[in-house]
C-alpha cells in the first residue's frame, strides 16, 4: 500500500510497505517497518513522532560497535531522506521502534501515527502483523 503526501507545491513523501510487528505476550515493545520516498527536489526531515497507544516512539538504527563487534541499537532524534531518494526501513537495519505499548496493543489491526516532515504534520499508519 502506498500513501502520497504533498507538503507544499514542490515536495511530495510517500510511504509504502509500511507494517508494525505484533509485540510478543508479555512484551509492551514492538517495531515498525516501510519504506519513504521523496519525490521532490529537496531534502525532508521526519521528526517527532506519536502513535495511538503507544507511550514513546522513536526512529532507530542497528549498528555494529567498533569497539566490541556487537550489535547495538542507536536512537534518531530525526531522520532526513535526500531528494528523488528512497530510504528503507527494515529489520536489523532502521526502524521505527514503539516503547511502552497500552494494554491490548496487541489486539488492535491498526497503529495510528503522527509526525513531522519539513514542519508539516502528516498521519501514517501501520497495520499490525
Amino acid at each position: 500500500m502506498i500513501f502520497a503526501f504533498k507538503l507544499n507545491a514542490e515536495s511530495i513523501l510517500s510511504i509504502k510497505d509500511n507494517y508494525a510487528k505484533k509485540p510478543l505476550k508479555g512484551m509492551d515493545t514492538t517495531a515498525a517497518y516501510f519504506e519513504v520516498i521523496n519525490s521532490s527536489p529537496k531534502i525532508i526531515r521526519l521528526q517527532d513522532i506519536t502513535c495511538e497507544g503507544v507511550k514513546r516512539v522513536s526512529f532507530h538504527k542497528m549498528e555494529i560497535d567498533p569497539e566490541n563487534k556487537l550489535m547495538k541499537m542507536k536512537s534518531l532524534k530525526s531522520i532526513e531522506v535526500m531528494p528523488g531518494s528512497a530510504r528503507k526501513f527494515k529489520p536489523m537495519g532502521e526502524h521505527l521502534m514503539m516503547m511502552g505499548l497500552e494494554d491490548g496493543f496487541e489486539e488492535k489491526s491498526i497503529v495510528f501515527c503522527s509526525l513531522y516532515a519539513n514542519d508539516n504534520k502528516i498521519f501514517w499508519s501501520f497495520p499490525l502483523k
